[in-house]
């Protein structure tokens, strides 16, 4: 099982992976940590992600339907929405965390440990919206967005290639 110990010795490792570098290290860690871990914790003072995700999942769908209405300006609504649920769906999001590679530094209690926590779609997915939610409060929308962008816009691309 991963630590927090473990976790704050790969910070580094985790920005350079984000490509983005925390003013405040405590958001990029809380994002991290899921809510089967907490209770295991003793000394009491860990906070999960679940903020950072509703957080993360609001900032994704902005800037994504951001993205598809200035991309797409001839594009109607239904088709805007359809290709915006399909950017944002938890399948999305998951691949968009393996794509970073950050899936070992999850910070999972013992029973999802053992029933490989760090590979179940929703927990990646929630993850995901969790440090998008943490890297917009520690550097508001446009670096979130640039975050996405810099990321992601080939994957935004291949959605709105295909039917």
């Amino acid at each position: 099982m991963h630590s927090l110990e473990h976790l704050k010795a790969n910070l580094d490792s985790i920005e350079e992976k984000l490509g983005y570098v925390f003013e405040n290290k405590n958001f990029l860690i809380q994002a991290l940590i899921h809510r089967s871990i907490v209770n295991e914790y003793r000394k009491g003072t860990l906070q999960n992600n679940e903020r950072f995700e509703f957080l993360g999942d609001s900032v994704l769908g902005l800037v994504v339907a951001d993205y598809l209405y200035h991309r797409l300006p001839a594009h109607p609504e239904g088709q805007l929405s359809q290709l915006r649920s399909r950017l944002v769906d938890a399948a999305s999001c998951s691949q968009y965390l393996q794509k970073l590679q950050l899936a070992p530094y999850i910070l999972l209690g013992k029973g999802e440990s053992r029933s490989e926590g760090r590979t179940k779609l929703s927990i990646l997915a929630d993850v995901f919206e969790a440090l998008l939610g943490a890297i917009y409060l520690d550097g508001g929308l446009g670096a979130a967005k640039s975050f996405l962008l810099f990321h992601f816009e080939p994957e935004f691309e291949a959605a709105i290639g295909s039917p």
